[in-house]
């Protein structure tokens, strides 16, 4: 990872699932960082769920969505294409942080190719095959099972954005 701290760049090399590095004492910031996934790592990641895998919990998930849509926004090459697979590898996810952030990116993505009707078209394709996959699984009904509480958060959000998508 590149640091850029006033005139110097800093280079940090992670080897370790914690490490601390020390940065220069001039001046008192806070930061925010995107990790930049290449697209074996997204892919892997990303199929991770459908293979039984459960290492990933909610809040990775939701950064990895998040992370990937601030890489795509800074417009790197190959960023926004990592970004629409993630999109489309999620599938029997019932989390709604996870699809709230997920909807978030799709929609910033949509308002970026708005102006080209067939991509718009497909994409819209794409999303509302998606959100009928997940919708037919959550059900109208509510369930009254423990589920119930997250699935009801998740119904109305998967709703609405199959209708956004022009279903």
């Amino acid at each position: 990872m590149k640091l850029c701290i006033g005139h110097e760049t800093i280079t940090v090399l992670f080897e370790h699932k914690k490490q601390v590095f020390n940065l220069p004492k001039t001046l008192d910031v806070t930061g925010f960082y995107a990790c930049q996934y290449d697209k074996g790592m997204i892919d892997t990641l990303a199929s991770a769920p459908q293979k039984g895998d459960t290492h990933l919990t909610e809040l990775d998930k939701v950064c990895l969505v998040r992370d990937s849509l601030s890489v795509a926004e800074s417009v790197l090459p190959g960023a926004t294409e990592n970004l629409l697979n993630l999109i489309v590898s999620f599938k029997n996810e019932k989390i709604n942080p996870a699809w709230d952030t997920l909807l978030n990116a799709a929609q910033n993505i949509r308002h970026i190719i708005d102006k080209d009707e067939n991509i718009s078209k497909h994409f819209d394709s794409v999303m509302r095959n998606k959100l009928l996959s997940l919708f037919k699984d959550l059900g109208w009904e509510v369930p009254k099972d423990e589920d119930a509480d997250i699935e009801s958060l998740l119904r109305p959000l998967a709703l609405s954005s199959i209708a956004k998508y022009g279903y």
